[in-house]
């Protein structure tokens, strides 16, 4: 029984309360802020080869929740 605690434990629970390290919410605050400014100047036709790259990599970062709540706060400001 103790190893199937400790592979639980080692498996499950620990990269889950990673998740809610300071350091890993700021990383993740900084690529939704990152992408929102791509994304809207790509919106507004703006936006390089270059922008447009880093934006499709930031997609593969962030949640599907978060992409569509900032791409939907983009078309309101547009």
């Amino acid at each position: 029984w103790k190893f199937a605690y400790a592979v639980v434990v080692n498996e499950v629970v620990r990269p889950r309360l990673g998740y809610y390290q300071w350091e890993n919410i700021r990383e993740n605050l900084d690529r939704c802020r990152e992408y929102h400014a791509l994304y809207f100047k790509e919106r507004k036709e703006q936006a390089t080869r270059i922008e447009k790259q880093r934006a499709r990599k930031l997609e593969k970062q962030i949640d599907v929740l978060n992409l569509v709540f900032i791409r939907r706060n983009v078309e309101l400001d547009v």
